[in-house]
């Protein structure tokens, strides 16, 4: 047997007529139908095969191909280099299979594309993100159906998720609401009288002032204070995706959001008359202010 089919077998798959050349087959496919813009080594894409191989295939040959030939070989190549974290299969993941079951899920959800939004970040952390106690979810499709439907399936069922937890913290905001809190006062009441005060009179020329900011970043840098101030990831968290070491993303977050801060403050004081009190309440609060625009922007 070739090297390829000794890999197959000793990871639980069954050897059958042809196998060496279906095996280089599923290889070239893989590569093919991802314009060979990432490659993975082929004995652990064989291996991770075996391991998908429907078990029933083990009672005969005939059987052992016709499970093989039902897989998605494709769609696992994509996968098992996903699950490997190689950047540019994350990247080709996301663009040509995640972002299509995203716009699925918003057709579905015409209504909620907030939490469209945010089921997609949560789905597309567990998918990628390994953790010390558990591999990414991707390395767990089996390829049994198309990539994209899996997804499809996946990101429905964690907006409903969503969807029914929204439901259940409705009552306790209408609880608020009969008591003529409404959901601006409910911010600002962990704030002091003096932040209360400015949002009445001023809060509008203050995150007009983010926002302004914000549009003169790149989208990269957006995107990555959307997913720390909006999805709450932790820096650890951004390192592991963005492939570098929590520190380091703590101190680009750090200075992104001073960067911020002084072009925030130049502005507001073109035509504020109080600047010192202005600029220390915008700095106490500009976690605030960056998260409303930012959530106001998705």
């Amino acid at each position: 047997m070739s090297s390829l089919v000794v890999a197959f077998v000793a990871c639980g798959g069954r050897a059958f007529e042809d196998a060496e050349a279906t095996l280089e087959r599923a290889i070239v496919a893989g590569k093919e139908r991802w314009s060979s813009r990432f490659e993975i080594e082929p004995r652990a894409f064989v291996e991770h095969l075996a391991r998908h191989v429907e078990k029933e295939g083990a009672d005969g040959e005939r059987k052992a191909a016709s499970a093989f030939a039902a897989l998605h070989v494709a769609d696992l190549y994509l996968t098992h280099a996903c699950a490997s974290g190689n950047g540019m299969a994350i990247t080709t993941f996301e663009s040509e299979v995640f972002a299509p079951a995203i716009a699925y899920a918003r057709r579905v959800h015409a209504r909620s594309d907030n939490l469209v939004d945010e089921a997609a970040q949560r789905l597309r952390v567990r998918l990628i993100v390994r953790e010390p106690d558990r591999e990414p979810t991707i390395a767990t499709y089996a390829g049994r159906s198309p990539l994209e439907a899996w997804l499809r399936v996946a990101i429905i069922r964690e907006v409903r998720q969503l969807l029914r937890g929204a439901a259940r913290t409705e009552g306790s905001e209408e609880g608020d609401e009969a008591k003529g809190i409404r959901s601006d006062e409910r911010a600002l009441r962990v704030g002091s009288p003096e932040l209360a005060l400015l949002k009445r009179e001023g809060g509008v020329s203050i995150n007009d002032a983010v926002e302004k900011a914000l549009l003169a970043l790149g989208e990269r840098d957006r995107a990555l204070l959307r997913l720390h101030f909006i999805e709450g990831m932790s820096v650890t968290t951004l390192g592991r995706i963005y492939h570098v070491h929590a520190s380091t993303m703590s101190r680009r977050l750090q200075d992104l959001r001073a960067n911020l801060l002084e072009v925030i403050k130049r502005d507001l004081s073109l035509g504020t008359t109080s600047v010192h009190d202005l600029s220390a309440l915008v700095a106490s609060q500009f976690d605030m202010h960056l998260s409303e625009v930012l959530r106001r922007e998705t």
